[in-house]
């Protein structure tokens, strides 16, 4: 399957998906869930559309920049506390 896209939970994508133009998602958690078929457990993220607001979960597998997957917007980075 190779190696899975860096997904982090704060992360925005936006669909690629000529179809879907501007449809963006908020990763709000990552978890493992075993599938029925063959492939046995996959990681998902848990996400929220905008601007639906519908939640869903999407396999972290199709978070790659090609034409049925995602492309990275923003990504929340968490700068160290002051020491002062």
């Amino acid at each position: 399957m190779g190696e899975l896209p860096d997904v982090q939970v704060g992360d925005v994508w936006e669909d690629c998906d000529l179809l879907q133009h501007g449809r963006t998602v908020l990763v709000t958690s990552l978890c493992v869930e075993v599938s029925a078929c063959r492939w046995g457990p996959v990681p998902h993220a848990h996400v929220v559309a905008a601007p639906s607001g519908r939640h869903t979960r999407i396999a972290v597998r199709r978070f790659k920049p090609n034409q049925r997957g995602y492309r990275l917007v923003s990504r929340l980075t968490k700068e160290a506390p002051d020491a002062g």
